[in-house]
């Protein structure tokens, strides 16, 4: 705590040296209260530092991954890591990948999203709506058509899995509007832009 003087006697020179006085404490104080300001700072922030560094591994085709091209990424309730590919589906366990593509009943086309739902099915959806959506249940790869909207700007910009009232439900954005996939039947819907 700093304490101000106040001068005994009026005289001139006593409140001239009174307020200088007053001024350098007043700012010896505020030096001081910066000054430990800084330190508790400066303590506090090695903590934060290092609690902000992570290891970084990188993966490739030489630790068992069969294409470099990596679209989209989710993980399982298990913890494991599920990547769409280019060329098909990789599943990562901490230790090496599982790749599953034309050969292991996935079928032939570029994969572009990938989902885990809340009931452990793994999801993936192609580059465009012309192809399958793909699920994984019970250690069986699954197919669901996509609408087949032969349009121009077909291509899958966003894709999702809900359920209501234990029903599925799935939708999948593109540039020519957003196909819904529910009571196994597909209703499109278009956005158009407002030209009022």
């Amino acid at each position: 705590m700093c304490l101000l003087l106040k001068p005994k006697h009026y005289h001139p020179c006593n409140t001239i040296i009174m307020k200088a006085r007053n001024y350098f404490i007043t700012l010896r104080c505020n030096i001081i209260y910066i000054f430990v300001a800084v330190q508790l700072l400066l303590l506090m922030l090695p903590g934060s530092i290092l609690a902000q560094q992570y290891f970084i591994k990188s993966y490739g085709t030489e630790n068992g991954l069969s294409s470099p091209i990596i679209t989209d990424a989710c993980q399982d309730r298990e913890g494991y890591m599920w990547f769409s590919k280019y060329d098909g589906i990789s599943k990562y366990d901490g230790f090496s990948f599982q790749n599953f593509d034309s050969v292991t009943g996935l079928p032939s086309q570029h994969y572009r999203k990938i989902r885990c739902d809340e009931k452990g099915i793994i999801w993936a959806v192609p580059y465009a709506n012309t192809g399958k959506i793909v699920y994984l249940k019970e250690n069986k790869w699954n197919t669901i058509d996509l609408p087949n909207q032969k349009m121009p700007h077909n291509y899958i910009t966003s894709f999702d899995v809900t359920y209501k009232n234990n029903s599925l439900i799935l939708c999948i954005g593109t540039y020519g509007g957003i196909d819904v996939y529910q009571n196994n039947n597909w209703k499109h819907y278009d956005i158009t832009a407002d030209n009022s």
